[in-house]
């Protein structure tokens, strides 16, 4: 029975994506936005009110009654709510044109402006790109790549990021992360270990938590010139994510040094 009405709620979702990727593509004029859920995720004035996930940029995660925030979420929210809360927007694609939790990945233009651009370019947000979606690449990875070199937001001095006080409210202790899998929280404890290969760095509070920089992240590190594996060894540390279990291990992944620094 359970097994049958998962069934009609797959197909349920398909049919009403399906229906509101047909609305969207056939209206040329754009849509009006109504409200901004933070600096990367928008709802339109369609008939099903569709977020908006934008292609090829990742913001700061904002704090909310689910998880803790990071430096920056608030003002990529701002930025982005001045830009076009109320406005018409216009969408161009990629390959795929829903996530996993059914919101539409999209360029987004208002007039002829690349709003996922302007986001990089503020500092706001860091580049978010697969292979698969190469439309526009080289132009966000420019646009990144001027704001590391005017230390603009997210590139600035580490020094004078600002951490949500309410972030207190979940933290836990490495030993408790199994607890919490598939939630976002915050970690404090001591880096008693490194593990380094290839493909990625890992940090280890004893056997309780792995802390996850993988190979790709690793040039946000080299920005502020740390070397993750020997700048937080000994060290006792915050760390921002979501909980996770890799071969039997707890971790958390890292993306930028937004999520971890030392207390």
């Amino acid at each position: 029975m359970k097994m049958k009405y998962k069934l009609i709620s797959l197909l349920l979702f398909l049919f009403l994506t399906a229906c509101n990727s047909d609305v969207i593509s056939k209206n040329s004029n754009g849509f009006r936005v109504l409200d901004v859920i933070d600096g990367d995720t928008f709802t339109i004035d369609d008939e099903y009110r569709s977020r908006i996930r934008m292609l090829g940029i990742n913001t700061p995660e904002i704090l909310t009654e689910a998880g803790p925030g990071e430096p920056f979420a608030n003002k990529a929210k701002d930025y982005l709510a001045a830009l076009i809360e109320n406005k018409t927007v216009r969408f161009e694609y990629g390959n795929e044109k829903f996530d996993q939790y059914g919101r539409i990945l999209a360029y987004v233009f208002k007039d002829d402006e690349l709003v996922n651009e302007k986001i990089l370019e503020m500092g706001l947000g860091r580049s978010f790109i697969f292979k698969e979606q190469i439309k526009y690449n080289q132009q966000l990875l420019k646009a990144e790549s001027q704001a590391k070199k005017a230390r603009k937001g997210i590139w600035g001095n580490p020094k004078s990021f600002e951490y949500p006080k309410d972030n207190n409210q979940f933290v836990i202790k490495p030993i408790s992360a199994r607890r919490y899998l598939d939630q976002k929280v915050v970690v404090q404890g001591k880096v008693s270990d490194t593990k380094v290969n290839k493909k990625v760095v890992v940090l280890k509070m004893d056997d309780d938590l792995d802390i996850v920089i993988f190979k790709d992240n690793l040039e946000s590190f080299k920005h502020f010139k740390i070397k993750p594996e020997d700048y937080f060894l000994g060290q006792l540390v915050e760390v921002i994510g979501k909980v996770s279990v890799y071969r039997g291990r707890t971790q958390i992944k890292v993306y930028h040094p937004i999520s971890i620094r030392k207390i």
